[in-house]
């Protein structure tokens, strides 16, 4: 999502689109929207979960290079072998928790920002018994993730940033799933890449 903010948060090919500063009377905030490819590594469960393709949609300050913006990530669904339970597909989600925000550095170039997002478990389906849900609806982190991107722009291909982050108990998952959830996944040195392109 580390956020996961997951899932992420980031600035990039905006060299490539820009060029050179505009006139002084030209606006300098301009919209930019990229392709994003999020993976997130589970220190505690050795699980990399891969998400289906998102979007990042942003605007950026020409004349300061500050970033805002909005981070999308579509659901995960992955057949995840958790101890004390059974084979299972989990669904999960990163919820934007409060929107991107960074600065690009063109002289340098490099982008450095910050995401900040929940992480809901919609849904964990035993395989053999796929009517069964083990969460409740509401399974979600206590407090947001925050995951903090750095990395070099890439003018015209992909920018890459990567980041570790601390994941938060979670709360509302069921009276026998909560503390399982919890021993399983809350704690730090989680991984997250996110490629812009």
């Amino acid at each position: 999502m580390a956020r996961v903010t997951a899932a992420a948060s980031v600035t990039l090919t905006m060299a490539a689109a820009l060029g050179a500063a505009p006139p002084a009377s030209a606006d300098p905030v301009v919209d930019m929207s990229w392709t994003v490819k999020t993976t997130t590594t589970l220190k505690k469960l050795g699980e990399t979960v891969k998400l289906p393709n998102g979007t990042l949609d942003a605007q950026i300050d020409t004349a300061t290079g500050a970033m805002t913006g909005t981070l999308a990530l579509p659901k995960a669904t992955q057949k995840v072998s958790l101890p004390r339970l059974p084979l299972a597909e989990v669904t999960v989600a990163f919820d934007q928790a409060a929107p991107v925000k960074g600065k690009v550095d063109l002289t340098a170039g490099t982008a450095r920002a910050k995401a900040s997002f929940v992480v809901r478990i919609v849904a964990i389906r035993p395989v053999h018994s796929p009517a069964i849900n083990l969460v409740s609806g509401k399974c979600t982190t206590k407090k947001p993730v925050t995951a903090s991107l750095n990395g070099p722009i890439n003018p015209g291909g992909t920018s890459t940033f990567e980041s570790t982050y601390k994941m938060p108990g979670f709360k509302k998952c069921g009276k026998k799933s909560s503390g399982v959830i919890n021993s399983l996944l809350a704690g730090g040195k989680n991984k997250m890449t996110i490629k812009l392109s």
